[in-house]
């Protein structure tokens, strides 16, 4: 049996962690493909599977197909490797898409298995809610079934209580606030309180980020499961402090402070680059801003530098290569395409990423990112930043 994963997110890498730890399929019989090489790659390297170029090859080689892409990108992924799904089991993670739309997008043919699994797969004792559509016959359940059964416990369930998220948000309380299902896992902390005290603070980042989420905190690194955020929903005042918050937190924890825009910046991106080092630098943390030499600018960046407190802020992408560490807090601003950022190398060097940006979502986004504040109602990166 070949199994396909379209996405390389933490569940997806929670499973086949999982599935290698049970010896229930070998590497080499696992195909691997998302959005980002740099994220993919060395993790199907790493674990002796199979790198797939397009999202096709890992159908076309694969029996049984795992999606496991973000909702909002679920879609357009199906619609491409729709003509290659013939005789295929597809094998849904996406949050909130029914089995219905599932349908609708592969013509109504494609024997289909939703699965709603938890982070505890990883270690082969997770829990997994499963519901099938009636193209899926009793040799294809067993087998799509029976890799979640490798890695834990299985729970049949009516589809109808896959939409507890949608229910939690359709609530309308008085006070106005938004309802979230999430939660925070740490081990940080020598003793209860300081663990506490850890998790609370990877919840003000799970809130941050849009909540209906569950993150594993261990060892400063962020590890972020589910989620499924809606781009048509404007920003409130509630939601900027929470990001606000959450931002400062990350500040706080972290050595030093690296921002940077997009390649040709223009006033915008310069301009909340700015305000991410004042805020940085009011933390009473080390902050630089990465910008190496461009005409459209020249004038402002030279006189902001003969300015004292930045004499030394601005630095070049190749000095903040050299510099930046597993303890600094990158913060991309006013874009989040990672073929855009001013040095993909230090993107990819970067262990905390903080994308700021006011542009619509596109297929080039950072997908590692431990919080985002992405409004496209915004008139700029700077009214998000101020």
């Amino acid at each position: 049996m070949k199994v396909g994963f379209i996405g390389a997110g933490e569940m997806a890498k929670a499973i086949i962690n999982g599935l290698l730890k049970a010896n229930h399929v070998s590497g080499s019989d696992i195909y691997l493909h998302s959005a980002h090489a740099n994220n993919y790659e060395p993790f199907a390297q790493a674990k002796g599977l199979v790198a797939a170029s397009t999202n096709k090859e890992v159908v076309q080689n694969s029996d049984y197909v795992v999606l496991a892409v973000t909702p909002d990108r679920a879609a357009d992924v199906l619609r491409e490797v729709n003509d290659v799904l013939t005789d295929k089991v597809l094998i849904s993670i996406v949050g909130g898409m029914s089995i219905q739309r599932l349908e609708e997008l592969t013509g109504y043919n494609t024997p289909i298995l939703r699965a709603l699994p938890n982070v505890n797969v990883e270690i082969t004792a997770g829990m997994t809610a499963i519901h099938a559509n009636e193209q899926l016959n009793e040799a294809q359940t067993k087998q799509a079934v029976g890799l979640f059964e490798a890695i834990g416990s299985v729970s049949e369930q009516p589809e109808d209580k896959f939409s507890i998220l949608d229910k939690i948000k359709e609530l309308d309380p008085k006070q106005k606030v938004q309802f979230t299902l999430s939660i925070a896992i740490s081990n940080e902390g020598e003793v209860d309180k300081d663990k506490y005290k850890s998790a609370q603070t990877a919840m003000d980042i799970v809130l941050g980020r849009g909540g209906d989420q569950a993150v594993v905190r261990q060892n400063d690194i962020y590890k972020f499961f589910g989620g499924r955020s809606q781009e048509v929903e404007k920003r409130t005042k509630v939601k900027a402090r929470v990001v606000a918050h959450a931002l400062e937190n990350l500040i706080k924890e972290s050595s030093k402070v690296m921002v940077m825009g997009h390649t040709n910046p223009d006033i915008d991106a310069i301009g909340s680059a700015i305000g991410v080092y004042r805020l940085a630098k009011s933390l009473d943390k080390n902050a630089y801003i990465i910008s190496n030499k461009r005409p459209a600018l020249q004038n402002f960046m030279e006189s902001l530098k003969e300015e004292p407190e930045y004499e030394d802020v601005i630095i070049s992408k190749e000095v903040a290569e050299e510099n930046i560490d597993e303890d600094t807090l990158l913060v991309v601003v006013d874009t989040h395409k990672v073929t855009y950022v001013e040095s993909e190398e230090v993107l990819k060097k970067a262990s905390k990423i903080v994308i700021i940006d006011h542009h619509r979502r596109s297929a080039d986004y950072i997908e590692n990112a431990t919080l985002t504040f992405q409004e496209v109602y915004a008139s700029s990166a700077a009214e998000l930043v101020t």
